[in-house]
């Protein structure tokens, strides 16, 4: 009887895609996915907190067997 259905490309959530910077007003910064490490001071200093550091733990390596990967297409540079 004439109705036409259209299907959006995102389904019901068609409104509810990802904001970016693109689809929202001028002063909308998302920012670059990094979190504060400190706090801002009164004088535009910045002071640095030391429990939200990153603290990376890396294992101890010694007598590991694998090796990284190189391609065998590499061509060998002779040491120098």
């Amino acid at each position: 009887d004439g109705l036409v259905l259209r299907a959006s490309k995102f389904g019901k959530s068609h409104g509810l895609r990802p904001l970016t910077s693109k689809r929202a007003n001028k002063r909308f910064y998302k920012g670059k996915g990094c979190r504060n490490e400190g706090v801002h001071a009164k004088l535009g200093g910045y002071t640095l907190d030391v429990d939200k550091l990153l603290d990376l733990q890396v294992p101890d390596l010694t007598g590991f067997k694998l090796k990284p990967y190189v391609s065998p297409l590499v061509t060998r540079v002779p040491p120098s």
